[in-house]
């Protein structure tokens, strides 16, 4: 007999967290894009999602890296983010479209 959802088990809430970078140097002519993203995959990993490339340009390099826990991917994230912004990149707040 089936009572209803209550026989279910709770699916889990998947949660993203999203940063993007920018490196813009008029002098050599150089627009640099980086976007950082956190997610949990279907199997309760954590995966960084790394895509970088030219601002404009069509093609982009895409990188995922799998870990165990939040903690460990949250501590490459910061490695990450901190590298990036060594090299001369800035975070860009992100707008969301409203329509």
């Amino acid at each position: 007999r089936f009572d209803g959802w209550q026989d279910f088990p709770t699916p889990r809430i998947l949660t993203e967290m999203q940063l993007r970078l920018e490196q813009i140097n008029h002098y050599k002519r150089r627009k640099l894009f980086c976007v950082l993203t956190i997610r949990q995959t279907l199997f309760g990993e954590w995966e960084l999602c790394r895509e970088c490339g030219r601002i404009g340009d069509r093609g982009s390099q895409r990188e995922a890296l799998v870990f165990a826990s939040r903690h460990e991917v949250e501590h490459a994230f910061e490695q990450e983010k901190h590298g990036r912004i060594r090299k001369g990149y800035a975070p860009i707040p992100e707008q969301l479209d409203l329509f």
